[in-house]
């Protein structure tokens, strides 16, 4: 067992346990270069959970609503008042079934792939296990989630190896990167992110490799993550003689075309995104989509920037922020070019094996990623198909992205009211420019470099505004599952920003054009059009343990806790369907970040 080879082999395999590598813009140079960024590996599991740390009690700050909502041109003025709370429990994991559920998976892979017996699969489980966790514990060791700055350094390759001897870094980067053509030397510089939890990773990794009863665990915990990278691209009953029933009853309802429709779309992104733009591309929507990112955005420089608490200096920096923002609306214009895609998938071969054009796929992925290393930032690159419904807002590029997926109900309607529009879409553009001013993208510039560019005593009075954020979210449960107001926060600041700049966008439009006429048979205003468009984004139904799930592992809050975050804080939908002065969607509270 060679393990620097073994390692190498199945990362370039887009597998990635212990650590990932990618290449991106090193965002605290001046230097507009790509480099090579190492950071945590991809983990199935929430083993950084074994313990879970407790926080100290923390003072909450409650901000009192201000009137630049209902009143576009007058600024935020904020009033605080200072509440002693103990930190909240937050939901954690089963350890216990987290553990019963990876031991089953693993001795399941080690028995069909490994040709291990019971009592070997039982035994080497259990040492993985350990090894797993250990692996948690040193990803554990940052205690500042939101502060990339810290977590963000950039060192040469040869004070890597000092630092972190379990590699010979030079060796093994230069094939990693090797699509690039560039040769990594000890005078190469790199950014590794979690500095502190890699060192500990790396000591651990030393002390297996260096006994050899350790390192027969440690080989095989890196071909069983290989082996689980792969799983997801197979039927139930590849990995499981005992679901054969369950697999026949999921090939009844469609699930094999599903999953070959699935991956081919995932590895063709831009081919089957020429094909869907070829069929549904309408010019008259896109100019619509940028008219309306056009009006959003002077409604957050114009209205939400205009906060008494932000010094003159930050505001104008915040101003240029937006200004600069770049717009990338439908699609890229190169992938209705066939040269374009023939050059681009030159390097995928494809065959009539399904597990060979997985496994060529996989290693495709890690071609493409690489090859812009040590070659020019671009901005302007557009790496996501626009078949994929997601929109998106980059802090290294502040960019803001919307396919042309997104471009159909119940996001947009060409021909329907703007109070739709707005209230949906426009919402959806107001989140992704808000994600340039919450926690973590304010720590960037108007060009994606990590800078303190916010006068100090502006920072200490942004953060009392989103301490009370987190503390309302903190307050809210589905079906009994409380949610996490510190982990759902940058998202829950975007939601509430989003739906303020698309609410006064919408007024100013309806200044400009007049009021929307109602829709027939309806019955609603067109403010309520505005609110109920917006709520209908996030309609969801769970099961009790997806609900779970969800809330453990996601950013963002449950749906309609979004959507109830956001209309508590909005001073316009109580009046816009006259709910009571207080009530659960009206509170006499309300909490403002922009």
């Amino acid at each position: 067992f060679n393990f620097a080879v073994v390692l190498e082999k199945v990362h370039l395999l887009d597998a990635w346990p212990l650590f990932t590598v990618s290449v991106g813009p090193n965002e605290k140079s001046a230097q507009d270069i790509n480099v090579a960024r190492i950071d945590y590996g991809y983990a199935q599991y929430p083993f950084q959970s074994f313990p879970k740390p407790s926080n100290p009690p923390a003072t909450v700050v409650i901000t009192a609503p201000s009137n630049n909502e209902t009143t576009p041109a007058s600024p935020a003025t904020p009033s605080t008042k200072r509440v002693q709370r103990a930190t909240p429990t937050y939901l954690s994991w089963d350890l216990d079934q987290i553990v019963r559920n990876y031991k089953k998976e693993t001795k399941r892979i080690l028995k069909i792939v490994f040709n291990k017996t019971d009592q070997a699969a039982e035994l080497l489980s259990e040492k993985l296990l350990e090894l797993e966790k250990q692996i948690g514990w040193a990803r554990n060791s940052e205690q500042d989630a939101y502060n990339r700055s810290a977590a963000y350094n950039t060192i040469k390759v040869k004070e890597l190896q000092i630092k972190c001897p379990m590699l010979s870094w030079d060796m093994y980067l230069s094939r990693v990167l090797f699509q690039s053509h560039v040769t990594v030397t000890a005078d190469t510089e790199v950014m590794v992110l979690h500095e502190t939890g890699l060192a500990k990773l790396c000591s651990l990794v030393q002390s297996y490799n260096k006994d050899h009863a350790k390192s027969s665990i440690l080989q095989h915990y890196l071909l069983v993550h290989l082996v689980r990278s792969f799983m997801p691209f197979f039927d139930v009953s590849t990995f499981d003689d005992d679901v054969v029933e369950i697999e026949e009853e999921i090939e009844n309802e469609g699930e094999h075309w599903r999953r070959c429709a699935f991956y081919t779309n995932k590895a063709f992104g831009f081919v089957t995104g020429a094909m869907y733009v070829n069929e549904t591309e309408r010019g008259a929507t896109i100019t619509q989509i940028q008219t309306l990112v056009k009006d959003i955005k002077l409604a957050f420089k114009d209205y939400l920037l205009n906060k008494i608490w932000i010094d003159e200096n930050t505001r104008k920096h915040a101003e240029e922020k937006v200004s600069d923002m770049l717009e990338k609306i439908s699609y890229p214009t190169e992938i209705l070019k066939s040269h374009f895609l023939d050059q681009y998938y030159s390097q995928f071969k494809v065959s009539d094996d399904w597990f060979i054009n997985i496994r060529n796929m996989k290693s495709f992925r890690v071609t493409k990623s690489v090859e812009m290393y040590d070659k020019a930032v671009d901005r302007h690159s557009w790496i996501q198909p626009p078949v994929t419904v997601e929109a998106d807002y980059s802090p290294e590029k502040n960019d803001i992205l919307f396919p042309i997926a997104m471009f159909h109900l119940p996001f947009y309607s060409p021909n329907g009211p703007q109070a739709l529009n707005f209230g949906a879409m426009g919402a959806v553009i107001g989140h992704e420019i808000t994600h340039a001013f919450d926690i973590t993208g304010r720590q960037y510039d108007s060009k994606g470099k990590l800078k303190d560019w916010w006068e100090p005593y502006t920072v200490e009075l942004f953060r009392e505004t989103t301490t009370c954020m987190k503390d309302q979210y903190n307050g809210f449960k589905l079906e009994g599952l409380q949610v996490n107001g510190e982990k759902t926060l940058d998202e829950n600041i975007a939601d509430n920003g989003g739906l303020r700049a698309a609410y006064i966008a919408f007024q100013i439009w309806e200044k400009q054009n007049g009021e929307t006429p109602p829709l027939p048979g309806v019955g609603l205003t067109d403010k309520q059009m505005f609110f109920v468009s917006h709520a209908q984004m996030f309609c969801t139904k769970w099961k009790q343990s997806g609900l779970r799930n969800y809330l453990l592992s996601d950013r963002h809050a449950p749906g309609p806790l979004r959507v109830k975050g956001s209309l508590q804080n909005s001073n316009t939908f109580g009046k816009a369907f006259d709910c009571p002065f207080i009530n659960e969607y009206s509170p006499q509270v309300k909490c403002e970040v922009w």
